[in-house]
């Protein structure tokens, strides 16, 4: 691997760092995906909340709102998977061409709207009863997309191995993944609150998307860094098959 991801858990500042290395070596990609997915899916939500008379700031219509958002989200489910993939493999110095990304685009990408569809059901759920059962699930489930696209796991297998990984770490996921989102969310609030047309609104939309960018890379950093490390302590799944299935 390009950077030693498997003798220690790495620091947030070591993600943030890795991270930026990934990002820096593929701006090529990164351009690709500005066109193909940031950009389209700002379109879209603008020009939904455009059509349904939504305003974001004001809270109206939100159920139209809720729906425009689902819609770019749809696009940019497409450069999640691909730069899930694309940090996966430049990490261990393999070639990274966009043709056989968007392979694996195609093949994942109706399962993993399955799985977040399945993730929110299980989400709602938990948030009925009482809100910490929907944040312990989101917790626990973090890691599912990526044993979707990296390692091609089924739905369930991808489930069940988030699950196994967390379980035994579920806090440090958690500040984890709030150390690496806050910084993203604050950036998009401060865009947001800029807002007064359409145009800066899809400014705001497109640039929000792009740092996304950054978010997905960071996290798959995260993902193959305790994959490896985790594993060590014998926590990691592949560690509790190998123990299962020992006589």
């Amino acid at each position: 691997m390009r950077h030693d991801l498997t003798t220690a858990t790495l620091r947030v500042r070591d993600i943030y760092r890795v991270g930026y290395d990934v990002l820096r070596r593929n701006g090529m990609h990164m351009l690709l995906l500005l066109v193909a997915t940031a950009i389209p899916a700002a379109a879209v939500e603008t020009g939904l909340n455009g059509y349904f008379d939504v305003d974001p700031l004001a809270a109206t219509n939100v159920g139209y709102g809720m729906l425009s958002t689902t819609a770019a989200w749809l696009v940019n489910a497409i450069a999640m998977i691909y730069l899930m993939q694309l940090t996966a493999d430049d990490l261990r110095e393999r070639r990274v061409a966009a043709d056989a990304l968007f392979t694996v685009v195609a093949r994942r990408y109706i399962p993993l709207l399955v799985g977040y569809f399945l993730t929110m059901l299980l989400f709602l759920i938990g948030m009925v009863l009482f809100i910490v059962p929907g944040i312990i699930v989101m917790v626990l489930l973090a890691f599912f997309p990526s044993f979707m696209v990296i390692e091609n796991n089924g739905i369930f297998d991808s489930f069940g191995n988030s699950y196994r990984l967390v379980k035994g770490h579920f806090f440090h996921v958690l500040g984890m993944s709030l150390a690496l989102m806050l910084p993203m969310l604050v950036v998009v609030l401060v865009l947001q609150s800029a807002v007064t047309n359409a145009v800066t609104q899809f400014l705001a939309l497109a640039i929000g998307n792009a740092l996304n960018f950054y978010f997905v890379i960071m996290i798959t950093v995260f993902f193959l860094n305790v994959r490896q490390t985790w594993r060590e302590e014998g926590t990691d799944v592949g560690a509790a098959a190998e123990t299962s299935a020992a006589p």
